[in-house]
């Protein structure tokens, strides 16, 4: 039996029973979320910190990810500026300062850039289309194992929000028809879900300048970037205070 909330129990004392149990443990795994959330953050501002004491060594390099870039911008350029004065030929400092000069095109605040490509019946879907929603872009591909293993999680996170102004436009880099619908299928995503089959070469890819996937970008009802680089809980937690 695996929905205890859904359980009814005939007779008064094992009624109290299972009401007191039950309820000490909603209580406990509410407290654990809470902990759980608190120590995600302290995380957070833990390696923020150190990386601004330590911004001039290659150290950094090896915890800068696309998703920390984006969500800290601010302070990649002022790492950048930091390591390009200190190893200004190193390649894996130019490589960074490329990914934060490519993260800063997309900034925080600015208007997201119009994607208009076909569906899986060939027609041709706008992003602003979906224009008075709150808008999760999601570049993905069949071929994509930690994409597919995220699938399950949009999924729930889509049908928790759906009926309330949220909606997911997903930018598939496959050059596969075939492969593309058939995890379209098989993933249940039953959301706007577009491509060009161009692989890397993807009209929409290349405008966002996309390296690694999955890769998303959320964006409000007017069509500005809010949010990049969302992990499936981040997005939860961000959605849940939007769409109250």
């Amino acid at each position: 039996m695996n929905d205890w909330n859904n359980v009814t129990v005939q007779g008064s004392e094992d009624t109290k029973i299972f009401y007191s149990i039950l309820q000490g443990m909603q209580q406990l795994d509410k407290e654990m979320e809470e902990t759980l959330s608190r120590l995600r953050k302290e995380k957070e501002e833990y390696l923020l910190n150190a990386l601004r004491n330590h911004a001039g060594s290659l150290a950094v390099l090896l915890f800068a990810d696309q998703s920390l870039i984006e969500q800290n911008i601010e302070l990649m350029k002022q790492i950048r500026a930091e390591l390009l004065q200190k190893y200004g030929n190193n390649p894996f400092v130019k490589d960074f300062a490329e990914r934060v000069t490519d993260a800063s095109y997309l900034a925080l605040g600015t208007e997201a850039p119009e994607i208009a490509l076909p569906d899986t019946s060939g027609k041709i879907v706008k992003l602003s289309s979906l224009r008075g929603n709150y808008v999760l872009i999601d570049f993905w591909a069949s071929w994509c194992g930690p994409c597919r293993m995220a699938n399950p999680k949009l999924v729930a996170l889509y049908e928790k929000y759906k009926n309330k102004n949220f909606r997911i436009y997903a930018v598939s880099l496959d050059n596969n028809r075939k492969a593309w619908t058939l995890a379209i299928r098989s993933d249940n995503l039953s959301w706007t879900q577009v491509s060009d089959l161009r692989f890397w070469d993807s009209e929409a890819a290349v405008r966002y300048r996309v390296s690694s996937i999955p890769y998303s970008v959320l964006i409000d009802p007017s069509g500005i970037v809010i949010g990049k680089g969302l992990h499936p809980e981040e997005l939860d937690q961000r959605l849940s205070k939007l769409l109250k």
